[in-house]
């Protein structure tokens, strides 16, 4: 098996190359936030799609998109998906090939987004070893910021307000510098952590078969200053009320950080250490103000047993 079962993406070995496939939908009732546009739900269905490729190591290169919205839906609206779409195709440098519109009681956008890769580049969640550096694309915590305001009406500044409302309506994924690194074989694991900081680690250090020793947590300088002024815990925002960030979180090889900070640099990016992988299979927190375990808390469509 190329591919292993639970990494959330399928491969199909075609000569030297294998395709990653992956489908991902995005719901109405649950995957749209107050106030999105139909052109941020057109090109979030398309980032949903792609994010577990080229965590895979793979680039984008073709997308079909199958989808269904109310009888209600006006021809503008539906346009404006259909852009939504295009201008994400576009951001990855992938085409929209084709699809199916159908009439539905509820706006669903299913992608499939597909990748091409050397079968030698392939990065699952299976690869950390102890002693690996854990490492994010990214800060976290503004998209916590981002449901307190807009799901509970929490007030903030309006600087910290634009920017937390902009991560969850146009969240971003540091692809071509990550890409950068799997094609140097430089990544040991890699997962999309839209489903939350903490679940993603979780099934990250499950799948390796390691722990996770945290010793920092990037959070970014809004969530910190909008935490201290409603009282909150910015770990928790950014741990375990987040998520939808689609950060790229990986491992890389102790001898190997150096050179793929020195990439993200190279390209204006910056790549964050987030801890080490141990050989005490556990996820924990261990940081000059807080110490504990880090619980499996995030996103679940349907809470069912887990079988793996």
């Amino acid at each position: 098996m190329i591919m292993p079962f639970w990494d959330d993406a399928s491969a199909v070995e075609a000569n030297k190359k294998v395709l990653i496939v992956n489908i991902d939908t995005l719901v109405g009732k649950t995957d749209i936030p107050p106030g999105a546009t139909y052109k941020q739900m057109g090109r979030k269905a398309v980032l949903m799609g792609v994010s577990d490729v080229i965590a895979k190591g793979a680039r984008p290169v073709g997308l079909l998109a199958s989808w269904g919205v109310p009888r209600k839906f006006t021809l503008k609206e539906i346009e404006e998906i259909v852009q939504g779409l295009n201008m994400a195709s576009e951001e990855f440098e992938a085409y929209v090939l084709g699809g199916d519109l159908n009439e539905s009681d509820d706006l669903f956008i299913s992608v499939v987004a597909f990748g091409w890769i050397d079968k030698s580049k392939i990065v699952t969640r299976r690869g950390a070893k102890p002693g690996d550096y854990l490492v994010s694309t990214g800060t976290f915590g503004l998209t916590g910021v981002g449901f307190k305001i807009l799901l509970h009406n929490y007030r903030a500044p309006q600087k910290i307000k634009e920017k937390a409302l902009n991560s969850v309506y146009f969240p971003q994924i540091k692809w071509k510098e990550y890409l950068r690194l799997t094609e140097r074989k430089l990544v040991t694991a890699s997962i999309d952590c839209s489903d939350g900081l903490a679940v993603s680690l979780h099934q990250l250090s499950r799948l390796s078969q390691v722990g996770f020793c945290i010793t920092n947590i990037p959070i970014a300088k809004e969530a910190l200053e909008f935490s201290e002024k409603h009282g909150l815990d910015p770990y928790d925002l950014a741990l375990y009320e987040g998520g939808e960030e689609f950060h790229i979180v990986f491992t890389v090889k102790p001898n190997e950080l150096k050179k793929a900070t020195s990439i993200f640099e190279e390209n204006g990016s910056k790549l964050y250490v987030l801890g080490k992988a141990t050989s005490r299979k556990e996820v924990f927190l261990d940081t000059e103000d807080k110490k504990e375990v880090i619980e499996e808390k995030g996103w679940e469509h349907l809470r069912i047993t887990r079988l793996t």
